[in-house]
């Protein structure tokens, strides 16, 4: 299942993060609810965290990490 999330992150990551500029960085992990499964990790600032997180992002299941993004 890993390899099926870091091919999914390779395919969605750049497009994810034009698509929206609260986006800030994709990577792979472990999915909060059933860890033997692999998610995407999601990277969201802070200050612009959007209204909707969906659960999965083309069929993998999604982890958001809200941050503080210093520049």
């Amino acid at each position: 299942m890993q390899s099926q999330a870091l091919a999914a992150k390779q395919q969605i990551a750049q497009s994810l993060m034009q698509q929206n500029p609260a986006f800030f960085g994709v990577g792979v992990g472990q999915s909060l609810d059933d860890p033997k499964q692999a998610a995407l990790v999601i990277y969201v600032d802070r200050r612009m965290v959007p209204t909707q997180l969906p659960a999965t992002v083309n069929g993998m299941r999604t982890r958001y990490v809200v941050m503080t993004v210093c520049m």
